[in-house]
């Protein structure tokens, strides 16, 4: 079977206020051309299809149509996962729609499915499931799905942290999963959790080691890293990355999709198709007018945020009707001048003060305004 990994489309994100609908839906149409063009049996999407909790309601509807373009009327069948920026309920909330499309949503481990609503006359199928696993067939080839959306239905243990409560738990809902792998079926995990990697080092709420992950799992499909990268290239662990810029970086941003074949419990013509839908948001620090210009003159981002250390009044308006791809001009703050230390221990807390106000306003302090901060100083101390 031909399979596609992709994850994080995070529907609904804007800039500076406005949508990226047409963005958004050039992505999905690129994706399903993609998945025509190279025949692709299933598609794996790895949780995050909302940008956040709150996403605008538009974005419910783009995700339906892209199942539904994805799909091909039923012929290609997408597994999907909730993941840490979804609302777990929202997630699945065409669920039953999509089951007609031969799209599975799941926010957690259920697998609990209207079988009148399960396509049964297309050329793969869903012909095994249960408790954290489906299994999808195409004639003689099956593959097993093990899934793991972002455990978001997990409370903290008192007396632990985040990680030493959750990692026992997802290790055992992995191996769970892991009991629907077969011996003559291509078995795959497909998880919203953050592992190590060489793009991201470090995660703020927890990490899974590898360790969790079940041996006999032939290729994991990972989202939540926005950056296409390897875990453990051996054990075929991988993050597809994203489809659309959330931040301004001062480098251009890369977004891909994975295409594998399956053949036995081995992947054969594994690639990387580059999108070049998504659009780039950029930050570049110039240190003047002349400098920015040529700046913005050399890259081809869609969006700009400019960081300035000095510009005039009149250039910061030119510099807009100049450049469409402006999205943002900020003024970097001044160095401060490094304190004189001898200076700072031999005077007193109100020479300080007065010497500071000088050095600020360009002018004495009153009489009223020294006894005020005398005042507030016997108070802290």
């Amino acid at each position: 079977m031909k399979i596609l990994h992709t994850s994080d489309w995070h529907l609904g994100a804007s800039i500076e206020g406005k949508n990226r609908i047409d963005e958004q839906l050039a992505t999905i149409n690129e994706i399903a051309k993609i998945a025509d063009e190279k025949n692709v049996d299933v598609i794996l999407f790895a949780g995050d299809a909302f940008v956040n909790p709150n996403m605008p309601s538009y974005a419910d509807h783009l995700f339906e149509k892209a199942l539904i373009k994805l799909s091909n009327n039923g012929n290609r069948a997408i597994v999907a996962i909730s993941g840490n920026n979804d609302i777990p309920e929202r997630f699945v909330a065409c669920k039953e729609l999509a089951l007609k499309q031969n799209c599975f949503l799941f926010n957690n481990l259920n697998t609990d499915f209207d079988e009148e609503n399960i396509c049964k006359d297309k050329s793969i199928k869903l012909t095994d499931y249960g408790k954290g696993f489906i299994e999808l067939s195409k004639g003689d080839d099956k593959i097993v799905v093990a899934l793991m959306p972002y455990p978001a239905f997990f409370g903290n243990e008192q007396n632990k942290t985040r990680e030493e409560a959750l990692v026992p738990k997802i290790k055992r809902l992995l191996e769970l999963g892991a009991i629907g792998f077969k011996e003559d079926s291509f078995n795959i995990i497909l998880a919203h959790f953050y592992m190590k990697n060489n793009t991201e080092p470090t995660d703020p709420y927890f990490e899974i080691p590898i360790e969790a992950i079940p041996n006999e799992a032939d290729y994991v499909a990972l989202g939540h890293v926005h950056a296409e990268c390897c875990v453990d290239e051996e054990r075929h662990i991988y993050y597809s990355g994203g489809t659309v810029s959330l931040y301004y970086q001062t480098h251009k941003q890369k977004y891909s999709v994975t295409v594998f074949e399956t053949d036995g419990h081995k992947i054969k013509n594994n690639q990387k198709i580059r999108l070049t839908s998504p659009k780039t948001m950029l930050k570049i620090t110039a240190n003047d007018y002349t400098d920015a210009v040529t700046k913005l003159q050399n890259t081809d981002a869609t969006y700009v945020r400019l960081m300035m250390k000095q510009l005039k009044k009149d250039e910061f308006s030119k510099l807009k009707k100049e450049f469409s791809s402006l999205t943002n001009i900020s003024m970097l703050p001044a160095r401060l001048k490094k304190p004189n230390k001898n200076l700072q221990t031999a005077l007193n807390d109100e020479k300080i003060f007065v010497e500071f106000f000088k050095n600020e306003y360009n002018k004495e302090p009153s009489d009223k305004l020294i006894k005020c901060y005398k005042d507030l100083i016997k108070g802290d101390k």
